[in-house]
């Protein structure tokens, strides 16, 4: 199609209205990654189990051509494209936050063509970000408590806290770069792991951080 836009274009332009949903949704059509697709965006099965068509996902955008897919074995621009594609999916699924999460999920442990250490770095600082908005209200109340009254009260931490630590994990064991991840969540959140007061200077103390976050990671 002469007219068609390029994909790269209609992506740059929907990330900079911030609907990441839509970005997402054209690059995991583009990345042939249809359960994904389907996940996303709700599209039932039929009752035969067949998947109802999405192909209009990509009316006026120009595809990647199918040799792009074929043979499983890819290098130099075909790589690249792939590749950046990938990197760009996995930045509008954490973009999409709690409600993509699922999707990023299994993106994560299907797509080949994503850089793990890019992916990495997206998802400790999302994880960072969470956690440092997450109220230590509770913690507070628990510093001069008995540990097993404190078990017994908990509850499960909220969902928006944990998902960007589940895909991290998923993508680590994946990837089978598990020890490097473990380093880098130590070196992010070291206090909400091992549920321990921040240092700081002066005579101030510092509340601990939630246990059951502690213990939900």
């Amino acid at each position: 199609n002469p007219n068609a836009t390029p994909y790269h274009q209609v992506l740059a332009w929907l990330c900079q209205r911030r609907d990441y949903f839509t970005a997402a949704s054209i690059a995991l059509s583009l990345l042939q990654d249809f359960d994904a697709v389907y996940e996303l965006r709700g599209i039932p099965k039929t009752s035969e189990g067949e998947v109802i068509s999405h192909q209009g996902l990509l009316d006026g955008i120009t595809p990647l051509l199918n040799d792009d897919f074929k043979g499983g074995k890819f290098s130099g621009p075909q790589l690249h494209t792939l590749t950046s594609l990938a990197d760009m999916t996995v930045g509008c699924l954490i973009k999409g936050g709690t409600v993509m999460a699922p999707t990023l999920d299994g993106f994560l442990a299907r797509n080949p063509f994503y850089e793990a250490p890019r992916a990495c770095l997206m998802l400790v600082g999302t994880v960072a970000a969470v956690i440092s908005q997450e109220s230590s209200n509770v913690a507070k109340h628990h510093n001069n408590c008995n540990i097993v009254k404190v078990l017994s009260t908990l509850e499960s931490p909220r969902e928006d806290v944990l998902w960007p630590v589940r895909c991290l994990l998923k993508m680590a064991v994946t990837r089978k770069c598990l020890p490097s991840v473990l380093l880098m969540l130590n070196a992010t959140i070291p206090n909400e792991l091992r549920w321990r007061s921040p240092k700081t200077r002066g005579l101030a103390e510092s509340p601990r951080p939630s246990l059951s976050l502690c213990l939900a990671i």
